[in-house]
């Protein structure tokens, strides 16, 4: 995964992108 700080403009996208990936990962330790 490519995670860049170098676009403020994305930190939005990248914050949800974490969350989203968080949730996933979650459900996957819950099997």
């Amino acid at each position: 995964m490519e995670v860049t700080f170098l676009n403020n403009g994305n930190q939005a996208e990248i914050v949800a992108s974490c969350a989203c990936l968080r949730q996933y990962w979650n459900k996957s330790n819950d099997i």
